[in-house]
């Protein structure tokens, strides 16, 4: 696996397990549905920038 696919494998990863806290903390009421897509929606933006800027490093 060459080095950008495994940079965009872990950001997609990080993303993955970031949005399973998310909604463990939905589920046991700790934080509120909005605050939930909120924080979601703020981490895919990041994700999306991540993988935007690794890409640009394949050109």
């Amino acid at each position: 696996m060459d080095a950008i696919i495994q940079e965009k494998s872990l950001n997609m990863i990080e993303f993955i397990e970031y949005q399973a806290e998310i909604q463990r903390k939905y589920i046991q009421k700790e934080i509120s549905a909005e605050d939930a897509m909120d924080l979601t929606g703020k981490m895919f933006t990041r994700l999306h920038l991540n993988l935007k800027e690794i890409n640009s490093r394949k050109n």
